[in-house]
């Protein structure tokens, strides 16, 4: 085994390092045209669906999680 692949982590492993408490918030187009903001778990699962981003923001913090920037 190769360093490389000793130090490895797997997506998944890769995905909860860190990421009980962070949350990242993703703007959707629904198929009526309706905008959601919805709240992710760091390995993509989701949360919740808000209608702002501010209250998708609030509920993370209100949850104990922070919500990160993804570009």
């Amino acid at each position: 085994m190769t360093p490389d692949e000793r130090t490895r982590l797997s997506d998944r492993d890769f995905a909860e390092l860190g990421a009980p408490e962070l949350v990242y918030i993703r703007e959707v187009i629904g198929a009526n045209g309706q905008k959601t903001f919805n709240v992710h778990a760091a390995n993509g699962d989701p949360l919740a669906s808000l209608s702002s981003f501010p209250e998708a923001v609030m509920v993370a913090r209100t949850n104990e999680l922070h919500p990160v920037s993804v570009h």
